[in-house]
């Protein structure tokens, strides 16, 4: 059985073929026509620890994505980028804070959706210049009917002991015995995050039963659910368990409401969860994509360089407070790192057999040839800019 749940959507101002999923809630947008309208948002957002509504967000983000890669009055040129919100941007935040991307004369504008496949249409009609999203069967197939978008990056993957996105069960579910292990998913309120068979969460999810031998059909309802609501769901106990992402996992958590009980890097080490994407405006502009590229790794280099000790944490967790939901730095401290790597290497095989999977589930329905959808030259360019990585 499945029940979608979660904030109606507003479409944006494009002729849409597929429904979009319904969204969650997103993060206030950074320096954007659409901030004050999402910050003001939050305040009545009705999931705890959730963040606010993207309808007010995506009100105003036609108005802000028409003048894409526009000249800003500072001089810089903005991008306007399409998010989840998510931790795993922690190297886009970290470039803005510290100044990278000015030093190539470019503002990013993070514009927040409840999901991955809400972004493919803007990214694709040029309404944001570029995402950071999985690749989703929705990407896939946009890329085969001839849209112009490459993957250019690695954003996050599943390094072992870099767990980002995880599974959750409900508090009171673990501490009165009925969850032990994977097993016990049996019976229970499931929630995944929209494309259901279509995305990297429904790969992971399928995994995780599989080792417990067990099917969906096993769940006693699974319930479609937008990252951001998940921690109101747990706490109003509509749902049992979840896989989620982080910030989103750290807020449950925090709160009281779910237990994290296992990693996507203990099932599925070394998955591609995340990628940098560019959309057909910035494809157009390679001053901007090179650019861009530079400031990025550099703020995924500090990143990775705090991770591994040599530098401090503590102003990596401020600028995590500063750009996502978790708005303290204490608990900024409790989310799982990222697993950036930091010249943006992707992993080939992990997109080889994700989408084979999105083929077996019939949500893809012929392969795309990732030669053409992947272009790595913007990454190898600046790491030769920026030198080997220490």
């Amino acid at each position: 059985m499945h029940a979608r749940v979660g904030t109606p959507v507003l479409i944006l101002g494009i002729a849409l073929s597929t429904l979009l999923a319904a969204c969650g809630s997103a993060a206030p947008p950074v320096s954007s026509a659409s901030s004050a309208k999402a910050s003001a948002a939050a305040s009545t957002s009705p999931s705890a620890g959730a963040l606010p509504s993207l309808a007010a967000s995506r009100a105003g983000t036609a108005a802000s994505a028409a003048n894409a890669s526009a000249p800003a009055a500072s001089g810089l040129t903005t991008l306007h980028h399409g998010g989840l919100g998510s931790t795993g941007d922690v190297g886009l935040y970290l470039a803005s804070d510290r100044g990278y991307f000015a030093e190539q004369r470019i503002a990013v504008d993070y514009v927040r959706f409840g999901g991955g496949l809400e972004i493919v249409a803007p990214l694709s009609t040029g309404q944001i210049d570029l995402s950071s999203l999985s690749v989703q069967a929705g990407l896939l197939s946009a890329i085969g009917r001839g849209v112009d978008v490459k993957i250019v990056a690695g954003q996050s993957s599943t390094v072992p002991g870099r767990g980002t996105v995880a599974f959750l069960v409900r508090k009171d579910v673990v501490d009165g015995g009925r969850f032990k292990g994977p097993s016990d998913l049996k019976g229970l309120v499931f929630a995944l995050s929209p494309p259901v068979d279509a995305s990297a969460a429904s790969i992971v999810l399928d995994r995780w039963l599989a080792e417990a031998k067990l099917t969906r059909a096993d769940f006693k309802e699974l319930k479609v659910l937008g990252f951001g609501d998940m921690p109101g769901a747990f706490a109003n106990k509509a749902i049992d368990a979840a896989i989620s992402i982080e910030p989103f996992v750290a807020t449950a958590v925090s709160q009281g409401f779910a237990v994290r009980v296992a990693g996507v890097d203990e099932v599925y080490p070394g998955q591609q969860q995340g990628v940098i994407s560019f959309g057909p405006s910035l494809l157009k502009r390679d001053d901007l994509a090179r650019g861009f590229m530079v400031a990025y790794l550099k703020g995924v280099r500090d990143y990775s360089r705090a991770v591994e000790g040599k530098a401090d944490m503590a102003p990596i967790y401020e600028t995590l407070a500063r750009y996502t939901s978790l708005k303290d730095p204490a608990l900024a401290a409790k989310v799982v790192p990222t697993g950036a790597d930091p010249d943006g290497k992707l992993n080939l095989q992990s997109l080889i057999d994700d989408q084979q999977y999105y083929i077996d589930h019939k949500t893809l329905q012929a392969p795309v040839d990732l030669r053409k959808l992947i272009d790595t030259s913007y990454a190898e360019a600046a790491v030769k800019t920026l030198g080997p990585y220490r």
